[in-house]
């Protein structure tokens, strides 16, 4: 079967024909099963492979926060383990926050050596507030918002998430014309995309030329 090929605005060639799905062109490295998550960092916690900048691939600068605090006020909600407590600081945060492993049950040993938190008899690896515990978050935390809501970035981090839905929306449309059949509207929308990246490359070197915004 024929298709019609093309430079995309990223490089490489795309191929799309009639009954044909497209799975490793495209600008955005390609639309395979788990779009949009996979597109190259953006889509909820920047988990694609590759990605846009350095913000929101995987190796990129995530925002930090407070592990203590985060294992904390869970376990004040109720018993339990480390594994929930990082899916449940990364849900919370949206994505935004995933503390490791290595942060999280050296916290918990940390705090059941002071006496905070004990660990189940029957399952070691499930944990709860001691009463000592309770008095601690109720002092410490009573009246703070969530640690997951108030990580590094502040305004920068809003943008930034806005930025991601921004792309994924605009990769969803691109992939359904992409699926549209018609291979002359890929080629008007990869020049549109071409021309976008050229406008944001100019904003790019205004930067860094250091010129006002206007």
């Amino acid at each position: 079967m024929r298709g019609d090929k093309f430079a995309g605005p990223w490089g490489g060639h795309f191929e799309h024909a009639r009954g044909h799905r497209p799975g490793g062109g495209g600008p955005f490295g390609g639309f395979g099963p788990g779009f949009p998550f996979d597109l190259g960092g953006f889509g909820p916690g920047g988990r694609g492979r590759g990605g846009f900048g350095g913000g929101f691939g995987r190796g990129g600068r995530r925002p930090r926060g407070d592990v203590r605090a985060a294992v904390l006020v869970l376990l004040a909600e109720g018993p339990s383990n480390g594994y929930r407590i990082i899916g449940e600081v990364t849900r919370r945060s949206e994505g935004e926050w995933k503390p490791s492993p290595g942060s999280v049950y050296p916290t918990l040993q940390q705090l059941q050596d002071e006496g905070l938190v004990a660990a189940d008899p029957d399952d070691p690896k499930q944990f709860t507030l001691t009463d000592e515990g309770r008095a601690h978050v109720e002092q410490e935390y009573g009246d703070a918002p969530p640690p997951w809501e108030t990580l590094d970035g502040g305004p920068d981090r809003e943008r930034a998430h806005e930025f991601r839905r921004q792309i994924g929306a605009l990769a969803m449309t691109y992939r359904q014309i992409e699926l549209s059949g018609r291979p002359g509207d890929v080629r008007r929308a990869g020049d549109v995309l071409e021309k976008a990246r050229r406008e944001l490359l100019a904003i790019l070197a205004e930067d860094l030329r250091g010129t006002p915004e206007g």
